[in-house]
């Protein structure tokens, strides 16, 4: 049960796409009303309304907000990229996963970064190779 509730104290969780499944799982399962709206409320953060302003912004200097958050969202996932978890959803067969790749622009990053690690492990081997 905490760890439903825990669930429910990250930023914006009440915009998940599956929220309503997991408010009625913990409501069945005994959890309180009201810390669940407690929980649910002073985790919102506001992320997607704060992009809107930022796109907002953007307009005003006659720049395109596609461009921007598409480029924001590129460097943050050649921050974060993990070819693990990458290679985990490609078998497994996940809608949401097709979704992205069919979008010209997230499947372009993906690759992209795929490129980056795999010449860096490359690289890797080859001075791990003439190292032996």
């Amino acid at each position: 049960m905490e760890a439903m509730l825990q669930s429910f104290q990250a930023p914006d969780s009440i915009l998940e796409p599956k929220i309503y499944d997991a408010i009625a799982g913990y409501i069945k399962e005994g959890g309180q009303p009201l810390a669940l709206v407690n929980a649910l409320s002073t985790s919102y953060v506001g992320v997607p309304e704060m992009c809107n302003v930022m796109a907002g912004w953007a307009r005003e200097f006659d720049i395109d907000p596609v461009d921007v958050i598409q480029e924001v969202l590129k460097e943050q996932l050649m921050e974060r990229f993990d070819p693990e978890s990458v290679d985990r959803e490609f078998t497994s067969g996940d809608n949401e996963f097709k979704t992205v790749m069919e979008s010209k622009v997230y499947s372009f990053v993906l690759f992209f970064v795929a490129y980056i690690c795999t010449t860096a492990i490359e690289e890797n081997a080859i001075v791990v190779y003439s190292q032996t």
